[in-house]
């Protein structure tokens, strides 16, 4: 079914819209909400995988540990995951050696490797029934990754101490040239997330839902203050994937995108591997294998851009679904999701100190779309300095010890295309003439309401929502994501639902309504 303007909708889209991560998990009743005073050794807030590791490392050391969390645990970037964990980042290591040395680029490595290793351990230890498996990654060569590109990675990887080779992937891939990572995973990332949290509590942790951290006040312990109450803490762990609080201007030194997920059953026996392309030209950006009940599913993702940028985000979803239902053998496309990814600008994420010089208060982000490594690895970093124990990577992932003319260029490049888009904003703000009444049902535009400025949406179901159209982080101009109905802002990332709630951030505070 198309709509009248002939452009494909919301309504041409396989699947149901929810992440098959969270619909095939048991949901535990709702944690209570914050509402009092609590007292802590640490606050964590932000109830991923990094947040949720680290609580549970702290908690088995035998600290108190209070998890906060904005809406429901393991609901927000983590339960939008393809569940891979693998030290395979794409071109990463030829990138870390040219950029920060050999030693580095090794002890990258070493730390992916480490958080496969301790996720095994857990999910033994803790009797996790996740589905864990090891399995072998693929990375596949794409339009520009040529012959000697992958050769020279893995001559360089292996040299790394890390297990590539080079081999011709075949099965369904066919005869492409790949760079073979042995011995990486494949687990269902959200039930080992809530029994990890079942083992945090058993600790002694404490967990509240719906609890948003709105503001840190320091004195001679912190305070993190949420709607209806506070936790008093020696440490804070910011886990929230965004920082929800920005002293050293992280807003201008990671950007945002998002990618596009399906889940569906495969026919035939696809092999059991884990698949990424060494850029976004190869035809198979993501693509895995989870095991439900008698059937094999096909998790696959592409369609990858900065959040806010992408003209028609249906098409991604459309585009991804007739690629890869030839491509993996996929014939029933039961549901699909979205997912948003921090970058940093010289591909290594930020884990320490959120402000340098103030060691009690923690920071782990910028995870480059490998979150359930990454985050992973923050846990123990993050554990580990709050404990006073040495981690071998900890410098590594420190963002306020490092410095290239790589990121330099990356920085100016992104707030160049910021500053675009806040000067396009202003044009559009100019330009808006449409009315609100004038919507087509399933249509979202920004309007002009007797001089003010609205971003109106005529749902499918008649009812239009209609919000203030300015980011409140900094005031750009948002677009409409028409296949999440949510408004997405282009500068730094933020997103808004239809009636206004903050979804991601750096924005804290939703878009003010607006009644017809």
């Amino acid at each position: 079914m198309k709509d009248r303007g002939g452009m494909a909708g919301i309504q041409d889209i396989k699947g149901k819209p929810r992440s098959y991560w969270i619909a095939t998990t048991t949901e535990r009743p709702e944690r209570n909400e914050l509402r009092g005073v609590a007292d802590a050794d640490v606050t964590v807030i932000g109830a991923g995988i990094a947040g949720i590791t680290t609580a549970f490392l702290l908690a088995r050391s035998g600290a108190v540990v209070v998890l906060l969390d904005a809406d429901r645990v393991a609901h927000g970037v983590s339960g939008q995951t393809t569940g891979k964990v693998t030290s395979g980042h794409g071109f990463i290591y030829g990138h870390l050696r040219t950029t920060f040395g050999p030693e580095r680029a090794r002890l990258y490595g070493e730390a992916g490797q480490s958080a496969i290793d301790l996720i095994e351990g857990l999910v033994k230890t803790e009797e996790i029934d996740c589905q864990f498996k090891r399995v072998p990654l693929f990375l596949l060569a794409g339009h520009r990754a040529a012959t000697n590109e992958i050769e020279g990675e893995a001559e360089l990887a292996g040299g790394l101490g890390l297990p590539v080779s080079v081999e011709r992937a075949g099965g369904s891939l066919g005869d492409r040239l790949a760079l073979k990572y042995a011995d990486q995973a494949r687990f269902h990332p959200r039930r080992y997330l809530m029994a990890l949290l079942d083992s945090f509590e058993r600790l002694g942790g404490r967990v509240f839902e719906d609890s948003r951290a709105v503001g840190l006040e320091e004195g001679r312990s912190y305070q993190v203050i949420t709607p209806h109450g506070r936790v008093t803490s020696d440490y804070v762990v910011v886990a929230t994937h965004f920082p929800f609080i920005d002293p050293a201007f992280y807003f201008a030194r990671i950007y945002q995108k998002r990618s596009y997920c399906y889940a569906a059953r495969t026919s035939g026996k696809p092999d059991d591997i884990l698949v990424n392309s060494a850029d976004n030209g190869s035809g198979t950006d993501s693509f895995r294998l989870q095991e439900d009940g008698k059937h094999m599913v096909g998790i696959t993702g592409d369609g990858t851009h900065k959040t806010g940028q992408a003209a028609d985000t249906v098409e991604r979803y459309l585009d991804l679904e007739k690629r890869t239902a030839h491509a993996h053998n996929l014939d029933s496309f039961d549901y699909r999701w979205s997912t948003q990814d921090c970058y940093t600008m010289d591909r290594l994420p930020m884990v320490g100190e959120l402000k340098a010089g103030r060691n009690r208060v923690l920071v782990a982000t910028g995870f480059q779309g490998w979150g359930m490594t990454n985050g992973t690895v923050s846990g123990m970093i993050l554990s580990d300095a709050i404990l006073g124990r040495t981690n071998p990577w900890a410098d590594v992932f420190n963002h306020h010890h490092r410095l290239s003319w790589h990121a330099a260029r990356r920085f100016i490049v992104e707030n160049a295309n910021v500053s675009g888009w806040l000067a396009r904003g202003h044009i559009k703000r100019a330009l808006a003439r449409s009315r609100w009444k004038d919507l087509r049902a399933g249509e979202a535009r920004i309007v002009s309401v007797d001089g003010t400025k609205v971003a109106a949406y005529h749902g499918l179901d008649g009812v239009h929502h209609c919000v203030s159209p300015f980011c409140t982080h900094l005031g750009c101009l948002v677009t409409w994501n028409a296949a999440e109905e949510s408004w997405d802002c282009p500068c730094h990332g933020s997103r808004f639902a239809k009636d206004g709630s903050v979804l991601h951030g750096p924005a804290a505070l939703g878009l003010k309504q607006w009644s017809p």
